[in-house]
């Protein structure tokens, strides 16, 4: 009886571990010999000359003329123009690998070996944002002109190295800030709270969480960076969020962006005029709407209200992206979708430091508040 028992219990094992699907017939994989040349769709209303550095929109990933912080892919073998056309509907083709001359202001011999970066679709820094990656300076060619050799599929810059900048969490246990007021690290971020529950491992959900109790008190959670990133190389925030519960009452907010101050006073309220260039995704207390709000110290635009509600059911996660050009012009994304185009948003163009951010915030009120993040990337450069 005991070998029968086993025997099923191995033959059942076996089943489980079958594939799904077996090939009963010869099938022929198209393969590529040249790893050179690739073809992208090509974003909406843009145009691409040959020569040009590109890259792939970082929420819709179309190919466009490169500006950070979009992912740099290579450089246009051909012309391509989709001027007033739909997303897609052409195709361009580019080279990914190779050595290029490529223009580089004041490079000089002593440059070799290091990492460049691109500003526009012909034009490259010493410095830039993780995202803006493009090789490696194999030697000067002429003045003002780099041999650069293109970085590898999925290369990514080490930590720091040029100033470039990427913090991400990827889910997982985190150490708890506490219930009074603490801190603590939550993957490359840091968490900070103010009474409330504090910052916790939320396992149901395989993410951090920052939630609020019904005690009638001033209550703060956030997970932020350092003050670091600079808004002239391009910045972006991403976050796979769920706003478990957002309270009974407007004294709560939650907000998830991008600001020029963050201390114990802006962290309590983030509309403190202290901070006077901001970005976020924002969510009133017992409001479902997820706005879109910002302030470049002259233009203060009010949330506007994106058109996606917040899901409450746990687990309902929204992939919230915000993407600041160097420039200061924002865009906001939910689930791969702008949200808002028709508005501008700005954080200004003028130097300074920002930091990135997951923010809620409770006056003195007995609602209670829970936010889950699953995964949050921040990037960009020191300067």
């Amino acid at each position: 009886m005991e070998f029968i028992i086993t025997a099923v219990v191995l033959i059942g094992f076996a089943m489980l571990m079958r594939p799904m699907a077996i090939l009963s017939a010869n099938i022929e994989r198209a393969r590529y010999v040249d790893q050179e040349l690739r073809v992208y769709p090509v974003a909406a209303d843009v145009v691409i000359y040959k020569g040009a550095l590109v890259g792939l929109h970082p929420a819709t990933g179309l190919l466009k003329p490169y500006e950070p912080p979009d992912v740099f892919i290579g450089v246009a073998y051909e012309a391509c123009s989709n001027s007033g056309g739909a997303a897609s509907a052409v195709s361009c083709t580019v080279q990914t690998i190779g050595d290029f001359e490529l223009p580089l202001a004041g490079i000089t011999d002593a440059h070799s070996g290091l990492p460049v970066f691109a500003t526009a679709d012909d034009a490259l820094s010493l410095a830039g944002h993780p995202d803006a990656f493009v090789g490696r300076i194999v030697n000067k060619a002429i003045a003002n002109v780099a041999v650069v050799r293109l970085r590898r599929l999925g290369e990514r810059i080490g930590a720091g190295e040029s100033g470039a900048l990427e913090y991400v969490y990827r889910g997982g246990p985190v150490a708890p800030t506490g219930a009074v007021a603490g801190n603590a690290p939550v993957g490359d971020f840091q968490a900070f709270s103010i009474l409330g529950l504090g910052a916790t491992y939320d396992q149901a959900v395989g993410g951090v969480s920052l939630a609020f109790d019904a005690v009638a008190e001033v209550a703060q959670g956030s997970i932020e960076t350092p003050l670091v990133l600079q808004v002239n190389k391009g910045m972006s925030l991403e976050v796979d969020i769920n706003a478990e519960s957002i309270g009974d009452d407007a004294a709560l907010d939650i907000d998830v962006g991008f600001v020029n101050v963050l201390d114990a006073t802006t962290r309590a309220n983030l509309d403190d005029a202290t901070a006077t260039r901001i970005v976020t995704f924002h969510i009133d207390g017992a409001s479902a709407n997820i706005n879109l709000q910002s302030d470049d110290n002259v233009t203060d635009v009010a949330p506007v209200d994106t058109g996606v509600d917040n899901a409450t059911a746990q687990g309902a996660t929204k992939r919230l992206h915000l993407i600041v050009r160097p420039n200061g012009k924002c865009e906001g994304y939910i689930d791969g979708a702008r949200v808002n185009e028709e508005t501008v948003f700005s954080v200004g163009a003028a130097a300074g430091v920002f930091a990135a951010f997951i923010n809620m915030e409770k006056t003195n009120n007995d609602t209670t508040g829970e936010v889950v993040a699953k995964f949050i990337r921040a990037a960009g450069a020191r300067g």
